[in-house]
């Protein structure tokens, strides 16, 4: 939910957001078989999934995600067959690999790393988690502080 119209605030409170918000913000979209198999649009990106890229320089290009970089939003592909093409070599001689965004990515394969998605890959729609009803503690009866007050005229 958009909690202002402002765009400076909407690009600040995407850059300041906490773990576990950037988590859903790194959504990648799947590819057509695994949209009609999962019956969702897109899922969080994690270690391990194949993806390819579709925009930008290196559209085309296919691999596995090696590392995800959630305080920056951005994760780290290794290409196998062609592993010189997703490296910056530096002035210094230095490889460094090519970071990209997610919304630059569709998933082609996903890891099964949790049960979650396992789950999902079963087709096991979990129902949503309903909220612990508080506990409230009964209110002392007058009754018990009587006979509290009669035991100790006694």
């Amino acid at each position: 939910m958009v909690s202002s119209t402002n765009p400076g605030k909407q690009r600040r409170s995407q850059a300041t957001a906490p773990a576990h918000k950037r988590w859903r913000q790194m959504t990648v979209r799947l590819d057509d078989d695994l949209l009609k198999r999962y019956r969702r649009r897109g899922l969080p990106i994690r270690k391990g999934d194949s993806v390819r890229i579709v925009r930008g320089r290196f559209r085309g290009e296919e691999g596995t995600i090696v590392r995800v970089l959630r305080d920056r939003g951005l994760v780290e592909i290794e290409d196998r067959s062609r592993p010189s093409k997703l490296i910056l070599t530096k002035s210094d001689n230095k490889s460094v690999p090519r970071l990209f965004s997610p919304s630059n990515l569709v998933i082609l394969k996903v890891t099964r790393s949790d049960q979650l998605r396992r789950l999902a890959a079963e087709g096991v729609v979990l129902p949503p988690e309903e909220p612990e009803e508080e506990v409230v503690a009964p209110a002392p009866d007058d009754s018990t502080t009587a006979d509290t007050e009669a035991v100790s005229e006694e």
